[in-house]
C-alpha cells in the first residue's frame, strides 16, 4: 500500500530542478482536467476548455524554456476566477472541479515562486480528489481506523499515488526535457477519474 506523505514529497521535490518540479505539479493538475470539464458542462458552460488550454501553455513553456511572469500572473488570476463558488448547492462535481483548478493554480504558483511546497499542494489536491471519491464510493465515514485503511487501499487512491511516484522516479532518473516530455505524455493520456467512475459518484450525471 502506498501512502501520500507530504513531508517526504516536499523533501524529494526540493532535490529536483525547477522545471522538473513544475512538470510534476502540472501532471497532477492535468490528470484532473476532465473533472473540471465535467463540472463546467453543467454549471459553467463556455469555460469548459480554458483550464486545459492554460495547462497546455504551461507544458509548452517548460518545453521551450521561456517563462513570462506577467503572463502567468494573469493566468493564475484567471484560474482562480473559475473556482466554483461555495454555496448550499454544491455536489460532488463542484468539489472535484475545485480540486482540479486548485492543483492547476498551485502548478502556476510553483512556476512563480519556485517553492516545493506549492508543488506538493498540487499533488495533495489530486490525492484529496481521489480520497473524496473513494469515500463516496465506499459509503463510509472517514476518520475511523478501519475506514481510513479501506479508503487508502481503494484502487482510485492507490492509482493516483502510484502515478505520482512514477512521475517522481522519471524526473529523478534523468532530469531534463526528455523526462519532462515523458511525464507530460503520461499526464495527457491518463485521467484521475474515468467517465464510468464519475457515473458511480453521481449516477445518471456523467455526461
Amino acid at each position: 500500500m502506498y501512502n501520500f506523505d507530504e513531508n517526504t514529497l516536499i523533501n524529494d521535490l526540493g532535490k529536483l530542478p525547477r522545471h522538473e518540479r513544475i512538470a510534476f505539479a502540472t501532471a497532477a493538475a492535468t490528470r484532473q482536467l476532465g473533472n473540471y470539464e465535467w463540472y463546467a458542462r453543467k454549471f459553467n458552460v463556455g469555460a469548459e476548455s480554458r483550464p486545459r488550454e492554460i495547462a497546455m501553455q504551461l507544458w509548452n513553456a517548460l518545453a521551450i524554456d521561456f517563462i513570462d511572469r506577467d503572463t502567468w500572473n494573469s493566468a493564475l488570476e484567471e484560474v482562480m476566477s473559475l473556482l466554483p463558488e461555495e454555496n448550499d448547492g454544491w455536489v460532488i462535481c463542484h468539489a472535484l472541479a475545485d480540486d482540479a483548478l486548485s492543483s492547476l493554480a498551485y502548478a502556476i504558483r510553483a512556476l512563480l515562486t519556485e517553492e516545493p511546497q506549492e508543488v506538493a499542494w498540487a499533488a495533495r489536491r489530486a490525492y484529496e480528489a481521489v480520497d473524496h471519491a473513494a469515500i463516496r464510493m465506499l459509503g463510509v465515514q472517514p476518520g475511523l481506523p478501519d475506514t481510513e485503511i479501506a479508503i487508502k487501499l481503494h484502487p482510485l487512491v492507490q492509482r493516483e499515488i502510484t502515478r505520482q511516484r512514477r512521475d517522481i522516479d522519471i524526473l529523478f532518473s534523468k532530469p531534463g526535457k526528455g523526462s519532462i516530455s515523458a511525464v507530460r505524455n503520461y499526464a495527457l493520456t491518463e485521467v484521475l477519474l474515468t467517465d464510468e467512475e464519475r457515473t458511480l459518484l453521481w449516477p445518471g450525471r456523467s455526461s
